[in-house]
């Protein structure tokens, strides 16, 4: 499938964002924003929430699938991203061409 298309998610320590825009004009397709409460851990149900909800919206707006989303952290503190991959890397280091496939 052809992706004329970027996903960004906007994920704060206040807030939850998701917008879809055109990459040829950058004309807005989709977007959607939640506040949340101002705590300083990130409320991983909450997340789960937002994404369940919007990802399906935007899919379906789209008649597309999101294959590609550029995540954006807004964090006080520094903290480890955890990944996990569904392509057998049979041992191999992973490299940044494997990332980009995935």
């Amino acid at each position: 499938m052809n992706e004329n298309f970027d996903c960004f998610l906007f994920i704060g320590h206040n807030k939850f964002s998701i917008s879809i825009n055109q990459i040829n004009d950058f004309k807005q397709i989709y977007k959607k924003e939640t506040k949340i409460d101002n705590s300083s851990k990130l409320n991983l149900n909450l997340l789960n929430e937002f994404l369940e909800d919007n990802i399906f919206k935007a899919e379906k707006i789209l008649n597309n699938f999101l294959n590609s989303t550029h995540i954006v952290l807004d964090h006080p503190d520094f903290f480890t991203v955890k990944i996990s991959l569904k392509k057998e890397n049979y041992g191999n280091l992973i490299s940044d061409e494997t990332l980009i496939y995935l």
